[in-house]
């Protein structure tokens, strides 16, 4: 099993995956552990069920939260599907012992998410000096997926993500405050996976994407109340209804003053200015 995951991962995830780290995460934590030493034809539906279950149950526990350790799970049945597809396509099974499972043997289905980060859990992203904080605050800063903060790339003062990495599929442009420049003067960042394990492990029951509903509620709560639809375009979300029929304007300045009001509200929340974006405000001047 470790050999085949390795073949797997180096031919079809690792220059390809728009998640690869993240794949390779699961294979890593969960899969070689458990069945690394078995031989691919031996591995029965019912040894995977248990590995799911036995993750879930792990990342619940360490999370502090059901609905994580259930999303993990689910994630890392993809992973095995994906897994024992190769296999039957590598000709090494004529049939994927993965195929079979389904999302019930993690549990009930998941409700939505509502978690958004509490003033102190907004301090501690700000101020922490944990090797993942510079990518936590950059999420925050710019309301980022994590996948579009590895995948993505600095064209001037903007961040682009291209539109191969973007989940709808159109180029996704966000203006740097000095904020977030401050934390791309921190790379190389930790790798993807290993965020993604802090925030498993150690966050308090919220995720990356947590950070950036909390991006969304922020903006668009008091005080400072960004139109609704601003914030749409600031998350790279399709317009509903008549308005996405008819409205085709980006409102590239208005997102720009949105995400500075945001960092400077960031910084005067957290109560001190980070002393690594005063330097990078006078050279961007100075240019």
């Amino acid at each position: 099993m470790e050999e085949a995951a390795e073949r797997w991962l180096k031919e079809r995830i690792d220059h390809t995956h728009r998640k690869a780290e993240l794949v390779r995460g699961y294979v890593d934590r969960a899969i070689i552990p458990a069945l690394g030493n078995r031989r691919v034809r031996a591995i029965e539906p019912g040894e995977i069920a248990e590995v799911v279950r036995n993750y879930r149950d792990r990342v619940a526990k360490q999370a502090g939260a059901h609905k994580e350790g259930r999303a993990a799970a689910r994630a890392l049945l993809g992973v095995f599907k994906g897994l024992f597809g190769y296999a039957v396509e590598s000709g090494w099974l004529q049939q994927s012992p993965a195929a079979q499972l389904t999302a019930a043997v993690v549990g009930e289905p998941l409700d939505a998410r509502d978690r958004v980060l509490t003033d102190d859990e907004i301090r501690f992203v700000m101020t922490t000096d944990i090797a993942q904080g510079p990518v936590l605050r950059f999420l925050l800063a710019t309301g980022l997926r994590l996948g579009e903060a590895y995948t993505g790339h600095r064209e001037g003062q903007y961040w682009v993500v291209p539109p191969e990495f973007s989940k709808n599929r159109r180029e996704h442009r966000v203006w740097l405050s000095d904020l977030a420049l401050a934390q791309l003067e921190r790379r190389p960042w930790a790798p993807r996976h290993a965020v993604q394990s802090w925030l498993t492990e150690k966050a308090d029951g919220w995720t990356a994407h947590d950070l950036r509903r909390t991006f969304s509620t922020r903006l668009n709560g008091k005080p400072l109340s960004v139109p609704p639809y601003i914030v749409e375009k600031m998350l790279n979300h399709i317009l509903g209804g008549v308005m996405g029929v008819y409205n085709q304007a980006e409102y590239y300045d208005e997102r720009r003053q949105a995400l500075e009001a945001w960092s400077a509200w960031l910084a005067d929340f957290t109560g001190k200015q980070p002393a690594d974006i005063v330097p990078l405000r006078k050279a961007s001047q100075a240019a």
